[in-house]
Order: structure tokens, then C-alpha cells, then sequence
């Protein structure tokens, strides 16, 4: 599994979250290619808690709430390594906010930052042509279903 990326970003004095900018995003971006490529090296199912097109939702989020502007080649930039990494993800699941479910320990308390980055990484998803599905608080056992259907499949075609 890959994770970390941000947590690492911040610890190296990159600005998250509400103050992402273009380096940040790149930072994570780079980051979290370079570990979804490392793991390869090793497995035949990844496991991808954030997908490398995560950090640029969280960017347009940051822009949007801000009111801050990067210049456009930029931007495309980093649109198109989002975009060319998504094709690698068999399948991908989004958390849907519920405001009825208590934040985690140290999550930004920002609702309006954080409904703008659900909404801008679900665009980015549906935008470079993945179908991404779900996860509430109540459909938690489905969606292990559905992955756990999805890597029996995918490890029989690889064994074949």
C-alpha cells in the first residue's frame, strides 16, 4: 500500500491543504508515483490510499477556497500527470463526507475546503475517464466486496 505522501510533504516544509501550491502538489504528485512504481517492483496488487490525482483536487480546492490563481501551463501540467497516472487505477473509491461522522484526529476542520476537495477530486476522476464509486459510513462490507472481487480477477488473469 501506498500512504504517507503528505504527511511527508509537511514534514519537508511544503505547504498543504488550504495553502497548497504548485511545488506541494508536485512534491505529493512525484511522491506518490514514485511509490506506486517502487511497489510494483514487488506485487501484483497496489493498494493506493491516495491516488496521485488526490494532490491536485486538494490544489483546485486550495485555489478555489483562496481565491488564489496559478498560471495556466502550470496547472495543465499538473492536470496531465494526474490524468496519465489515473489510467494504472483498476478501481477507485472516494469517501463520501458525512456530516454526522466526527472528524479523525488532526483532519482539517475546514468543511468548506473539505467539500471543495471531494468535489474537485471526484471531477478529476470522472474527467479522465474513471467510473469512481462511493464509500459512506454505511456501505463500508459492499465496497470490500467490491474490491476484494476486483483482485481475485485481476490475480487470475495474472496468473494465467
Amino acid at each position: 500500500a501506498t500512504s504517507g505522501a503528505t504527511a511527508a510533504a509537511r514534514a519537508s516544509g511544503f505547504p498543504i491543504l488550504t495553502q497548497h501550491n504548485f511545488e506541494s502538489t508536485l512534491w505529493i504528485m512525484a511522491e506518490g508515483m514514485r511509490q506506486e512504481a517502487e511497489a510494483t517492483l514487488t506485487s501484483d496488487v497496489i493498494l493506493v490510499d491516495r491516488p496521485v490525482f488526490d494532490a491536485l483536487g486538494y490544489l483546485y480546492a486550495a485555489l478555489q477556497i483562496s481565491g488564489r490563481a496559478l498560471p495556466e501551463p502550470k496547472i495543465d501540467g499538473l492536470r496531465r500527470i494526474a490524468e496519465a497516472c489515473a489510467i494504472d487505477y483498476d478501481i477507485v473509491i472516494l469517501t463520501e463526507l458525512d456530516d454526522s461522522v466526527g472528524l479523525g484526529e488532526g483532519r482539517d476542520e475546514n468543511h468548506a475546503f473539505r467539500v471543495a476537495a471531494g468535489e474537485q477530486i471526484a471531477a478529476i476522476a470522472q474527467a479522465s475517464g474513471l467510473t469512481p464509486l462511493a464509500l459512506t459510513s454505511s456501505n463500508s462490507g459492499k465496497m470490500l466486496e467490491v474490491v476484494h472481487k476486483k483482485i481475485l480477477t485481476s490475480l487470475g488473469r495474472a496468473l494465467q
